[in-house]
């Protein structure tokens, strides 16, 4: 197989016959794609604010989110170790607020028919203490999705930096 002329990484292989040049074509064209298409999906992160990365203690609301959530929420923070947790807002760097709030949903079924139904997601917004500037906000995106990922989500977002 003649492939003079490409400029395909040498870590592609390309497996065909003689008689395969249709084949040959579309998987030059394939690859070819792939490697020059890729980076416009690989996203880079947006920085997670420096007084956030900086922040040591914390003063945790429930703003709405069942006890149960508030609780599985409030645990998995623990267990990260991020943050020491305060009992009055004034002895905190940030506020981290756990929130929720209904959305209507219209899901069609397998046979075509349209249901509409609610469902609840879950939204962390973390402020500055000292005047309530924003500094992060996020949502679980999928409701009945437990507002423990929001934590697992802002850990990996703050990566190593404890």
């Amino acid at each position: 197989m003649d492939l003079s002329g490409t400029s395909l990484n040498s870590d592609v292989i390309i497996v065909g016959s003689q008689g395969s040049g249709k084949i040959e074509g579309m998987m030059k064209t394939i690859v070819y794609l792939l490697l020059t298409c890729f980076p416009f999906y690989a996203f880079a992160q947006a920085p997670v604010p420096e007084f956030l990365l900086n922040a040591k203690a914390a003063y945790v609301i429930n703003e709405g989110a069942t006890a149960r959530h508030f609780d599985d929420f409030y645990s998995e923070l623990k267990r990260w170790g991020r943050f020491e947790f305060v009992q009055e807002k004034e002895k905190a760097d940030v506020v981290i607020v756990l929130s929720t709030r209904s959305d209507d949903f219209t899901v069609v079924g397998s046979g075509g028919s349209i249901v509409g139904t609610t469902g609840t997601r879950h939204y962390i917004r973390i402020t500055k203490a000292s005047d309530d500037a924003p500094l992060w906000a996020d949502t679980t995106g999928e409701w009945r999705t437990n507002p423990r990922n929001l934590v697992l989500n802002l850990k990996q977002r703050m990566g190593k930096r404890q």
